[in-house]
């Protein structure tokens, strides 16, 4: 099989992540898909632009991304307490990707991936050169990169044994150096006699410089080492809503995105109703002229009738308006008590087993769990870092860890309050500073940021997002922030 072959799971989920990322990205993201999210009306066949009109008049309440916004911040409202054994290491989170993202900004950009798509990966890499100043670097990379994984039982645990990660890299055109091509390249991660082995994938050029045939090796095979040895273990983490596990999880927001969608196609309606009732067709018979052309309608107007001529408008009643406002309506609650009911604290009362499994069976997974998953990866990763960089035997004997915010909750905001202020920050009815208001005199928010600081560090993730990999270059550069020229990663 070629190496661009994506595992069954992986193709069933792609078409749910899609959903995920066009509804955080907003109206635009979903209107450029066109009838993926909003069939035609019959009369549209024969009329294209009718179609596009009939779009054009849909709103799409983006409820999703700002819920994603919202969540987010409640994650961050309090910085993550890290716990690193010296000051270097500490430097070294200050510029986790060798691009100056810190790993407050790379948290910010792991939790919007997982609570839109519910999946994501870091990569630990380090440059091959021998200069003594090298250290390890954290990548990220999105769940529709990580198309093809395989763990196998050594020793009764499961262990990665394979990765393939898709990239985008940018290529200056050869006979104009102001064009860059986008190319398609694999990475492939495996274990190989017990050692670690990385490989890349790449198409080769035909005479226009395109790429064309079967995928191929690019370049030897490059062996990641610590200390003059190869490694034992694939460095890289698997992060979803619930776990750090291999195996692809449900989307957090994925009910929400459904509505979302729902709610879009619901208002594409109503607008297309409301237009043809608020605009009344004029009427005419017995004209004495019927070859005069159009008729106009205005005081500079005239129509010569015959004496039994009739002239009206042609109004519509809109009754069966009031069926799709009050879906709209219906839609726009759900929206909000989705939205709402990630931030729901799980009863600490005893339960049974079989109490248990009901209630969750149904469940989302909340943000406190995601806040763990989060941490749990990102202290893995750590672990691994400092014994690359450092002198322990294994990554086990690090003593370190990163532990995100899970105490959103306070007495004075109960569960109706969150749901109505996510409804309001939804429709923005409310600013994000009236929203963080709230969650300040909640104490939740953390202390001594305010809502400005906030909203500049949100703004601020967007660095290492999917922005950079369409940023320009002049450079071979797949598409995860921080690769590096001369990296292990850049054969």
């Amino acid at each position: 099989m070629p190496v661009n072959t994506p595992r069954k799971d992986y193709t069933k989920a792609l078409k749910q992540w899609l959903r995920g990322r066009d509804c955080a990205a907003g109206g635009d993201a979903v209107k450029e898909r066109g009838e993926l999210y909003l069939p035609k009306l019959d009369s549209h066949v024969k009329k294209p632009l009718g179609y596009e009109n009939y779009k054009k008049r849909a709103l799409f309440y983006n409820a999703t991304g700002r819920t994603i916004e919202g969540l987010s911040g409640v994650i961050f409202q309090k910085p993550m307490a890290v716990e690193v054994p010296d000051k270097e290491i500490e430097e070294h989170l200050k510029d986790l990707t060798l691009s100056q993202v810190d790993i407050n900004m790379f948290g910010v950009s792991v939790a919007q991936d997982i609570l839109t798509v519910g999946r994501g990966g870091i990569l630990l890499d380090m440059a091959t050169s021998p200069d003594p100043a090298n250290r390890p670097y954290w990548q990220i990379y999105r769940a529709e990169q990580i198309i093809n994984w395989r763990c196998e039982k050594q020793q009764g645990d499961e262990t990665l044994t394979m990765v393939v990660l898709k990239e985008d890299i940018e290529e200056v055109d050869p006979k104009d150096k102001f064009v860059t091509k986008v190319m398609e390249q694999y990475r492939v991660l495996e274990i190989e006699e017990g050692l670690y082995v990385q490989r890349l994938f790449r198409k080769k050029l035909d005479a226009g410089g395109n790429a064309a045939g079967d995928f191929i090796q690019y370049g030897p095979e490059v062996f990641p080492i610590r200390r003059g040895q190869r490694l034992g273990f694939i460095p890289f983490q698997f992060i979803n809503s619930m776990s750090v596990s291999p195996e692809i999880e449900k989307m957090p927001l994925l009910d929400m995105i459904d509505v979302n969608l729902s709610h879009y196609r619901t208002s594409a309606d109503l607008e297309h109703g409301r237009h043809f009732c608020a605009l009344p067709t004029p009427w005419v018979s017995g004209i004495v002229d019927s070859n005069s052309g159009p008729l106009g309608i205005g005081s500079g107007e005239a129509w010569v009738l015959d004496v039994n001529g009739k002239a009206g408008m042609l109004e519509f009643t809109g009754q069966g308006l009031g069926a799709l406002e009050k879906a709209d309506e219906e839609k726009r609650k759900m929206m909000a008590t989705l939205g709402a009911r990630l931030l729901e604290q799980q009863s600490t009362a005893p339960e049974t087993a079989t109490a248990v499994n009901m209630r969750h069976a149904g469940e989302h997974a909340t943000v406190k769990t995601i806040a763990n998953a989060i941490s749990v990866a990102f202290t893995n990763v750590l672990k691994w870092h400092i014994w690359w960089f450092g002198k322990q035997a294994a990554p086990s004997d690090v003593k370190a860890s990163i532990e995100l915010n899970k105490d959103y909750f306070a007495a004075k905001l109960d569960s109706a309050t969150l749901q109505a202020l996510i409804a309001a920050l939804q429709a923005e009815t409310i600013s994000y500073k009236t929203f963080y208001s709230a969650l300040v005199k909640s104490e939740i928010a953390r202390p001594g940021i305010d809502s400005d600081a906030e909203r500049k560090e949100i703004e601020e993730q967007g660095q290492i997002g999917p922005e950079l990999e369409d940023e320009p270059s002049d450079t071979k550069k797949p598409s995860g922030p921080g690769r590096k020229e001369g990296s292990s990663k850049s054969s």
